[in-house]
């Protein structure tokens, strides 16, 4: 216990002290959220370990909770020190009276919903707001009546004979019996109509592989697996691609520059799997590094986090260098540099902030990817996540698991393309949702 609070004090004296200190060399406050994001993504890694996926999620959403409640404030007009105080108490009443983890995590969310809401409203318009968000439930509709129709139109079923349809063979009555018990034998519109009743009240049903089992038991158990592997893979490759980006570019022609490009090229190639089956044949069998699989240490992280983050670390990287590229020849960054100003600050303010502008139309699509999991990433190293439970669905028929993957799966991906939009829109002063 005290581990966390050292590295919460060390956290928080690095942050204000950064604060302090730009005030009195009068930097630019982009470079000085730089640092502080920075200094927080190395204090939730050096905790993350000891305190879990589910609490280190808890404290990321209790830190965006905090920056939304003052922001909101600020927003507001309200002077210093009232935002950072409001931002505390609310923290602190999400976290007072909640008899488990669960019920902390719905108050959080709730409370940063509410916030984010009126934040985002009031700076791009509560109207355009409100119609993004209401256009979700229509895909959402589309998606699960598509994926729906798709799936019972494949030849077969879950409980048909025959191997080849990886179903098992069964009696004719006992078939008759197992259809209308899970209301198979009904028509389709009816089993559709059904089937949305239940998810409506919670409820997915139990998994046909898995009969002791409801859906949301093996979500619950295979998903947190998933988002683990790819968030890591994740920020590697935005550190690992806003690096060799930023080298690219600023060394422009130089054997630096042509090393990064042949990585990314190479890395974009290269299937994930191949990669995958290469670091077990040199890591593993040859120099005895690391196992053959599982997700039981943090040994087990490295080689499926290297292997599921070469592909997106390399269109990072391109993307990085061909911004940065354009950005460096711009007219305000020849001011800056006539004005005295040394190459670092240059490149990290006015460089890199305007160049990470076009990444935000990558990096929320190529996040809800990766957290969504990855069949052949986790069957070579042996992962239990859902992209194993999806695939081996599809192949057994079991429709009630098909459908809630597929549920969470487009939510997720409509969320974060509404959140990309947003930020997108919040980065680009050019842009302008809002109705005049």
């Amino acid at each position: 216990m005290w581990f966390y609070g050292v590295v919460g004090i060390l956290w928080l004296c690095l942050c204000l002290g950064v604060a302090v200190w730009s005030r009195r060399r009068e930097m630019e406050d982009g470079l000085v959220r730089t640092v502080q994001g920075i200094a927080t993504a190395i204090a939730l890694i050096a905790v993350f370990p000891g305190l879990g996926l589910f609490k280190t999620i808890l404290t990321v959403l209790w830190l965006f909770l905090f920056l939304s409640v003052s922001s909101l404030l600020s927003r507001l007009h309200l002077r210093k020190p009232i935002p950072a105080a409001a931002g505390v108490l609310v923290v602190v009443l999400a976290f007072l009276g909640a008899e488990t983890l669960n019920t902390m995590l719905l108050r959080v969310l709730a409370l940063l919903t509410l916030s984010l809401i009126f934040l985002l409203g009031l700076n791009l318009g509560f109207r355009y707001l409100l119609r993004r968000i209401l256009w979700m439930f229509p895909v959402l509709f589309a998606v699960t009546v598509i994926t729906f129709g798709f799936m019972h139109s494949v030849p077969g079923g879950p409980f048909d004979a025959g191997g080849e349809t990886g179903g098992i063979p069964l009696t004719p009555e006992v078939r008759a019996n197992l259809m209308r018990k899970y209301n198979l034998d009904r028509p389709l519109h009816i089993q559709y109509v059904s089937w949305i009743s239940s998810v409506l009240q919670g409820d997915f049903g139990f998994s046909f592989q898995h009969q002791s089992r409801t859906c949301q038991e093996i979500i619950a158990e295979a998903w947190p697996v998933s988002v683990h592997l790819g968030g890591m893979a994740f920020v590697l490759a935005m550190l690992g691609g806003l690096a060799l980006g930023i080298l690219a570019a600023v060394y422009q022609n130089t054997w630096i520059d042509y090393l990064s490009s042949l990585v990314a090229i190479f890395s974009i190639v290269t299937p994930g799997f191949v990669i995958a089956v290469g670091l077990t044949l040199v890591f593993t069998l040859w120099l005895h590094w690391f196992e053959t699989g599982g997700w039981n240490s943090p040994k087990d992280w490295v080689m499926p986090v290297i292997a599921m983050s070469l592909g997106p670390m390399a269109v990072v990287a391109r993307q990085t260098r061909s911004n940065m590229i354009e950005v460096i020849r711009a007219d305000y960054v020849r001011t800056a540099r006539a004005k005295g100003l040394k190459a670092f600050p240059v490149v990290i303010v006015h460089v890199l902030k305007n160049a990470l502008i076009p990444l935000l139309t990558i990096s929320g699509p190529m996040m809800g990817g990766l957290i969504t999991g990855s069949f052949f990433i986790e069957t070579i190293f042996r992962i239990p996540g859902i992209g194993r439970y999806f695939t081996t669905s599809v192949f057994a028929r079991d429709y009630p698991m098909i459908m809630a993957t597929a549920l969470l799966w487009s939510s997720l991906i409509i969320v974060i393309y509404l959140l990309t939009d947003i930020l997108y829109a919040l980065a680009d002063p050019r842009i302008r949702y809002r109705e005049k």
